[in-house]
């Protein structure tokens, strides 16, 4: 047989089988819907879903430092007080002084209130230029002095010309001008408040 007459053969037996697969499916009432069914090819198989990143929550701590504009740090005020070289200008009562400045960052404000004393020597007597370290933390720049005596021993009255203040650390320096007397009675105080330059009252 040749190679034609097989290949007409195959084509035949293709054909009718398709014919009787119609066929069975009209029998069957399903119609040509049926047959689509019949020869629709399976769906795809569906793949697997892949892997979703997972986030995880991280604790992120976070730490503020405070940092402060300035640290107060301890200084030594050197305050001389000048006493008037008017007649009874000298006191042998005991002196007290406050400073008070005004600053930022802890500095500023006032010391508590200090006794001016030299131990075993007869200080702020007529004419007299007396020193005496007081130890503060820094008050900036000093705006106003408080100054007093108590009014004890026979001759309480004093009669002060200035008083100057230099900072041992920077070496800068106040100057507080008085010119008043220190005694109680005759219109004067015990008690003077002295600015930087003045007045004092």
């Amino acid at each position: 047989m040749s190679r034609g007459s097989n290949s007409s053969e195959g084509c035949s037996g293709l054909a009718k089988w398709l014919v009787g697969t119609f066929i069975a499916l009209l029998a069957a009432g399903g119609g040509i819907v049926a047959l689509l069914n019949y020869v629709k090819p399976p769906p795809p198989t569906p793949r697997p879903p892949s892997p979703v990143a997972t986030l995880v929550p991280t604790r992120i701590v976070t730490r503020a430092t405070v940092i402060p504009l300035s640290t107060p740090q301890t200084v030594i005020y050197t305050i001389t007080l000048f006493t008037g070289c008017i007649d009874n200008a000298g006191t042998d009562a005991s002196v007290y002084i406050r400073l008070s400045g005004a600053g930022l960052g802890g500095i500023g404000g006032s010391s508590p209130e200090v006794k001016l004393d030299i131990p075993n020597y007869d200080d702020r007597q007529k004419c007299a230029q007396d020193s005496y370290p007081v130890t503060s933390k820094d008050l900036g720049f000093l705006n106003k002095v408080e100054i007093r005596h108590d009014n004890s021993n026979d001759d309480p009255g004093w009669f002060l010309e200035r008083v100057q203040i230099v900072n041992s650390v920077t070496g800068q320096k106040w100057e507080f001008p008085c010119h008043k007397w220190l005694e109680a009675g005759n219109g004067n105080l015990i008690f003077r408040t002295i600015k930087v330059g003045g007045p004092c009252s």
